[in-house]
């Protein structure tokens, strides 16, 4: 007889000690881990989607034209204007004295320092003057009326067109007067609001014109001499050698002629015939002779 062991149960055991239909219960720490990567998953998911909102938002407030710039807008500079406007509005001192300035079609006009009272650079225009041009000048013994050529010196004669405009001859002296018989040379020299006689450089100074094929006579008017080699600056000079001739026209090529008077060369003489103070070939009018006011219109 065998020894009795108790009931017997199929190899591999039987049902585990309180589950029911034999199946086993998983541990406790298996289920919290993957709840908690569940959520690292979620969050790092509503991270990525907020921060492409964001960005999506923020590249819609840039300002236009901000962001990386195409390589070819770097090589090729954007287009300008070949030549200046007929006239513009900025200030035409804002020139700086390093030889800048403005233009008037080929006029060139550089800024220096000016030498007493100053004015404006001539305004920059797109083509230069063309035509004939009145000036007035108007002095206490009269005035005297100039037809001015622009199309022998169209610089000369826009530079002057601009001070008077700019009332810059107003007031001003005419500090020399020259009467050299030996040369045919007799001028009287005005527009020189520093009143020294000087360059009187009105804050400007352009090239000079030749005007060689032009006679250098009576009533003749011409830029006069800036002290700068082959410039021009705002003084002008009337001849009045020659009364009853047409001038020594090799007179005319050291200066820039920009016209003649037409009217009052009795006015003229009132402010030449008394001489010259000292008696002297040179120096100051024994007349006084200053220039009220000056004006040139077309």
């Amino acid at each position: 007889m065998g020894t009795a062991t108790g009931p017997r149960h199929p190899s591999g055991g039987g049902p585990a000690p309180g589950v029911p239909g034999g199946r086993r219960r998983r541990p406790h720490g298996v289920i919290a881990v993957g709840f908690v990567v569940g959520v690292i998953l979620l969050a790092a998911l509503v991270a990525a989607i907020s921060l492409a909102i964001v960005h999506a938002m923020s590249d819609d407030d840039e300002p236009s034209g901000s962001g990386v710039v195409p390589t070819t807008s770097l090589a090729t500079p954007p287009a300008t204007n070949a030549g200046p406007p007929a006239e513009v509005t900025q200030d035409p001192k804002s020139a700086d004295d390093t030889g800048t300035g403005t233009t008037a079609g080929r006029c060139s006009y550089f800024s220096t320092p000016p030498v007493g009272r100053g004015a404006d650079l001539p305004r920059p225009a797109s083509r230069e003057p063309e035509g004939r041009f009145t000036m007035q000048i108007k002095t206490a013994q009269g005035t005297m009326t100039a037809t001015l050529d622009a199309d022998k010196a169209p610089c000369a004669v826009y530079a002057v067109y601009q001070l008077a405009q700019q009332g810059y001859y107003d007031g001003s002296e005419c500090p020399w007067q020259m009467d050299n018989p030996a040369t045919g040379f007799a001028v009287l020299q005005c527009g020189d609001p520093s009143g020294t006689g000087g360059d009187g450089s009105p804050g400007f100074y352009y090239d000079a014109e030749n005007t060689e094929d032009t006679d250098f006579g009576y009533g003749v008017i011409a830029m006069a001499d800036t002290g700068r080699a082959g410039a021009n600056g705002a003084q002008f000079i009337i001849s009045f050698a020659n009364r009853d001739g047409q001038g020594i026209g090799q007179l005319a090529g050291p200066f820039t002629v920009i016209g003649r008077i037409t009217e009052g060369f009795d006015i003229l003489d009132r402010l030449v015939d008394p001489g010259i103070l000292g008696d002297q070939a040179k120096g100051r009018p024994v007349s006084g002779a200053r220039l009220q006011s000056v004006t040139v219109e077309r």
